[in-house]
């Protein structure tokens, strides 16, 4: 089983609506939910002006998740502060 965030981006389908080949799968596409989220913080915390956004520049969905928190922001009067989260290199020697 898995779960893609933008399978449009990451190359997995050309259409949403027709798919093509055998993918089964489930998005995790909601472009309106960061709006909400951000209205619902501006409704609880209304002297907000900036927010910050962690996302993975490796992970293919997370550039298009970027780009509609950078909408969604706009739309309420906040400023987006983004910050990258990058997998940690391991420096342990592995274990055989």
């Amino acid at each position: 089983m898995s779960v893609v965030i933008d399978p449009l981006g990451a190359g997995l389908v050309s259409n949403l609506a027709h798919p093509q080949g055998n993918v089964t799968g489930v998005s995790m596409m909601a472009p309106d939910l960061i709006g909400k989220q951000f209205e619902v913080l501006k409704q609880v915390v209304p002297e907000v002006t900036r927010v910050a956004v962690l996302w993975n520049p490796a992970n293919p969905g997370s550039a298009s998740q970027l780009r509609e928190a950078e909408v969604a922001a706009r739309a309420v009067g906040l400023r987006l502060q983004s910050l990258e989260a990058l997998p940690r290199k391991s420096t342990a020697p592995s274990r055989q």
